[in-house]
């Protein structure tokens, strides 16, 4: 028997949960990740050994961590301060082709698409309103 909106899921090892606190909202509860388990005398999961941003371990009962849907990579060192860094990537897809070639093949259609073409090329201080 489970009631109505409560996991029966158990925290394991290296998965990131918020933590319950009683006075704060959802929002805005702390994230931790667990470090380790802690069985009952009956041998079932009680209690999770946590892991805080701020580096300082704690042990929590299994009834106010809530797993999240994301795991945390153990053999990567996590960054305790919580700023990122952003690294640049390059993009390996293609550009699209020029547009000058576009309004060449508009111009042998006869289809200027709403604009003289001559108008495209020329620059814009040129144009005419």
């Amino acid at each position: 028997y489970c009631r109505k909106g409560k996991s029966t899921r158990i925290p394991r090892v290296g998965e990131i949960v918020l933590l319950k606190e009683p006075n704060i909202k959802r929002g805005s509860w702390p994230t931790a990740i667990v470090t380790g388990v802690i069985p009952g005398t009956d041998g079932k999961v009680r209690e999770v050994v946590l892991r805080l941003r701020s580096g300082k371990e704690t042990t929590r009962s299994i009834q106010t961590v809530y797993t999240l849907e994301i795991q945390a990579d153990i053999d990567t060192p996590v960054d305790d301060t919580g700023i990122g860094t952003v690294k640049k990537t390059t993009s390996t897809r293609k550009k699209n082709p020029l547009r000058k070639k576009n309004l060449e093949s508009r111009e042998d259609a006869g289809d200027s698409g709403g604009e003289d073409v001559a108008d495209c090329q020329s620059p814009p201080e040129d144009r005419v309103s």
